[in-house]
């Protein structure tokens, strides 16, 4: 390069990088395809014209929480299914953490499954997480977090990212003032020790088995190790607002939570607000305040930008159900007009009984003016528990049991009947 000038060196270079960039996109691209061909080779295509690919897209409701492998709403309805119809009958099931997340990924899950019917449940966790949200949602975001949603979609973006956090990560845990210091108070490594760490994850075992005082037990012992983790804070925040329902311990891990978190915290906190204060906007509103000097007084410049910024949205969303609402609206029409555009059947679903009653009115509306069909579980929950108990339909975390997510796939069943979704339903 020696013969060239100066100009031309400089375009020479970036020219270079440009290729070398997509090159590297093109591979990182090309290596996740082939990760997940040989990870998971049972994702289908087409198997012939007897088959019945049915794709059931949502949050933990749909993958199965509180309930054991094999137990989710989706795979007890293929069960349900066998011998209903001379179909080949399949369900497959996408964890969405929100409508927003559904409809990103709902071009790729299509391609993907190449379903005959996709079944739809979401809205629960839109109020607590807005990953994907649209932006224009909730107002204008700054220069730079409209490079990061711009670039959001880039493999080799995401791996610098990645890269990033973990070089940081490891720096940190290698200083000394990391496990003493304000940077344990961050949540960037989760845990500081191997065995902090494994009683954490025996609690978590004991937690999801029902073993309640167990699990609390194995969280007493990580905390004893590591005062300061955010994430054993909120775990015991779940078992004392939902299972063992003292409100006074649950707000105390609540606030602990937030005092030694950071940023990654907020949303998990506020979720546990909505089974702490319910509707009660003063108290919500007076926490949104006490977690603001929180931020002010514990959080890092960087991140106290950030954590205000995620608590100002979705405080919004919590305050404001006309805006949860139209996010919630707007991504389920987009979603079922993208569906039926491609001549794919499509079903909703409310969640059960006492789950996401926010967002049902939402889910009902859309059904409605799109000539969709909604699969009310909210009734069907509320009827049932009229003669049943909470446990019996439900675990201790606040998902479904078994039992819980058979009856979602019963309802299901019972519809693809009567409708005929599957033209010869009842025949066989």
């Amino acid at each position: 390069m020696a013969h060239l000038g100066r100009p031309k060196k400089i375009l020479f270079s970036v020219l270079l990088l440009v290729l070398t960039l997509l090159l590297l996109e093109i591979m990182l691209r090309l290596g996740g395809v082939l990760y997940f061909h040989f990870q998971y080779p049972s994702k289908p295509a087409k198997t012939g014209p007897n088959s019945f690919n049915i794709l059931c897209l949502g949050d933990s409701f749909t993958q199965g929480f509180g309930a054991p492998q094999g137990k989710s709403y989706p795979e007890q309805l293929q069960d349900l299914m066998k011998g209903q119809t001379h179909k080949n009958v399949i369900t497959y099931k996408e964890f969405r953490i929100n409508s927003s997340t559904v409809l990103k990924n709902l071009e790729k899950d299509i391609d993907t499954y190449h379903p005959d019917l996709i079944i739809i449940m979401t809205g629960c966790n839109d109020q607590w997480n807005m990953e994907n949200a649209s932006d224009s949602a909730f107002g204008e975001d700054d220069f730079l977090g409209k490079i990061d949603i711009a670039l959001s979609g880039s493999r080799v973006y995401k791996f610098i990212k990645i890269s990033y956090s973990n070089l940081r990560a490891l720096a940190l845990k290698t200083d000394p003032k990391f496990t003493s210091g304000e940077n344990a108070a961050k949540g960037l490594i989760r845990f500081n020790t191997r065995e902090a760490e494994e009683h954490f994850n025996s609690g978590q075992i004991y937690f999801q088995s029902g073993d309640t005082q167990s699990a609390l037990d194995e969280y007493n012992v990580a905390e004893k190790l590591e005062p300061q983790n955010p994430w054993v804070h909120w775990r015991k925040a779940c078992i004392y607002l939902y299972v063992l329902h003292d409100a006074t311990l649950g707000e105390r891990e609540i606030k602990l939570t937030l005092w030694h978190g950071d940023s990654s915290v907020i949303e998990y906190a506020l979720m546990l607000l909505a089974q702490l204060y319910g509707s009660d906007q003063k108290k919500i509103q007076a926490w949104i305040k006490e977690a603001e000097g929180v931020i002010d007084a514990r959080y890092s410049n960087k991140d106290k930008i950030k954590a205000k910024k995620i608590l100002k949205r979705l405080s919004l969303l919590r305050d404001d159900q006309e805006t949860l609402e139209k996010v919630v609206a707007y991504n389920l029409k987009e979603i079922i007009k993208t569906i039926k555009r491609k001549n794919i059947k499509v079903i909703l679903m409310s969640y059960p009984y006492g789950v996401a009653s926010r967002v049902r009115s939402v889910v009902e509306r859309a059904g409605m003016s799109s000539g969709t069909l909604v699969i009310d579980n909210h009734q069907t929950f509320k009827d049932k528990l009229k003669t049943l108990k909470q446990e019996d339909l439900f675990a201790a975390d606040g998902h479904c049991n078994a039992n819980g997510y058979k009856l979602i796939a019963e309802n299901l069943q019972q519809a693809l009947t009567q409708e005929r979704m599957l033209d010869d339903v009842g025949n066989g």
